[in-house]
């Protein structure tokens, strides 16, 4: 995702974007909390993530893809970068 607002400067604020937009894609007035329940994960997960500044791990991140078309190499670069998907 090249078109990130001026304020996701860092590598942990990208994160907090890219999450949110994730959100409000996924369900119309979405949050963390109901991003982070459809994934399977604690109400706090994705909160966490954002309140630590940890990133996105890869099995998150492709459900993330799955449920709001964000592509998954925008959370785990390292880990999906040049990868082909079997879909």
């Amino acid at each position: 995702m090249d078109n990130l607002p001026s304020w996701a400067d860092t590598p942990e604020r990208q994160t907090e974007y890219l999450l949110r937009h994730a959100a409000i894609r996924h369900t119309q007035g979405g949050t963390l909390y109901t991003l982070s329940k459809a994934v399977g994960r604690n109400r706090n997960y994705f909160t966490n993530i954002v309140m630590r500044g940890r990133r996105v791990p890869a099995e998150d991140a492709a459900a993330i893809e799955r449920l709001a078309g964000i592509p998954r190499e925008a959370f785990a670069p390292a880990v999906f970068e040049g990868m082909t998907r079997a879909e």
